[in-house]
């Protein structure tokens, strides 16, 4: 034989016997025992985290009288507007404030109103209730137009 062969012949044992190796250290890895994880010892688990709310998501305003006396929690809090009522009619003209994600919200009653087209009421499309926008394609160097709302909006007397 010659010296290269010979190397060759080398090279080739050395290599069947690393790989023999690693199988065999993988087989041992994996067929010890395992040793069981510790167990953390827990003290009694807060009510609060053991309490899931259910999404209310009304379509018509026969489902939002079904709410009356509920209490709801706003998902999207500091994002919407609510204006003040009379029980009857709510005064769009002026906000009375913005509602907060951290506070109960019970529902005292429903009433049906058209809604002025100047009010938004779904901030993260800035479009007013009960409106649909144009069709088709549209300038977008110029103001989107929007239809006006002639569906009378469904307003929540809230506490």
């Amino acid at each position: 034989m010659t010296s290269a062969k010979k190397a060759a012949v080398v090279c080739v044992g050395i290599g069947v016997l690393a790989v023999g190796g690693e199988l065999a250290y993988l087989h041992y890895e994996r067929n010890k025992p395992m040793k069981a994880a510790k167990v953390e010892e827990r003290g009694p688990t807060n009510p609060d985290y053991l309490v899931f709310l259910k999404q209310k998501r009304p379509s018509t305003p026969a489902d939002v009288r079904q709410l009356t006396g509920d209490t709801l929690w706003v998902s999207a809090g500091g994002q919407m507007d609510y204006y003040p009522s009379n029980g009857r009619h709510a005064d769009y003209g002026k906000p009375a404030g913005t509602l907060l994600g951290a506070e109960p919200i019970v529902v005292k009653g429903v009433f049906e109103q058209k809604a002025p087209k100047e009010a938004t009421f779904c901030p993260w499309k800035a479009v007013p209730l009960n409106s649909r926008c144009d069709q088709g394609t549209m300038n977008q160097s110029s103001e989107p137009m929007r239809e006006s709302t002639d569906v009378p909006a469904t307003c929540v007397v809230l506490t």
